[in-house]
């Protein structure tokens, strides 16, 4: 069975179940870490129906970020709308700030093991997803490391 990773965003209501529209599906949110949710179709789906529904649940309001959730026995995949950025000794906040401005992506929170290390996320609509985002800063020069957060 196909799933979706999602987090919804922060002005939400208290989502239960969400109801596509498009292909008249249920689905059931189950937590699964910190803001994000495990989000499984309460029947089959084609692919182009799950396409539609990615879609469908990208442009809602209440959903801040969707992907697909990989799942093969204990082995579990899914790429957020996060990544995370070590300053090195000549960056600063500042500099992740403009390189945010320029790439669609916002600063979420100082990592708080590591006061040069941030958790930074993509914005909805951004062309690139963070895994790209992530790779344009480790290229950049500007960032001791950039990595998806998986």
């Amino acid at each position: 069975m196909k799933k979706f990773i999602v987090k919804f965003s922060k002005e939400a209501p208290n989502l239960n179940e969400l109801i596509s529209a498009k292909t008249n599906k249920h689905f059931k949110p189950i937590p699964l870490y910190k803001d994000f949710y495990v989000v499984t179709p309460s029947e089959m789906m084609t692919k182009s129906e799950m396409r539609l529904l990615h879609s469908e649940f990208k442009e809602n309001e209440n959903i801040e970020f969707i992907a697909p959730y990989l799942e093969n026995g204990d082995i579990v995949a899914a790429i957020t709308n996060e990544f995370i950025v070590g300053l090195n000794k000549s960056s600063d906040i500042i500099t992740l700030e403009d390189f945010c401005k320029t790439n669609d992506c916002k600063i979420e929170k100082r990592y708080e093991y590591d006061e040069r290390v941030y958790i930074v996320s993509i914005k909805k609509h951004a062309k690139k997803n963070s895994i790209e985002i992530a790779f344009d800063a480790s290229q950049s020069g500007l960032f001791r490391y950039a990595e998806p957060n998986f």
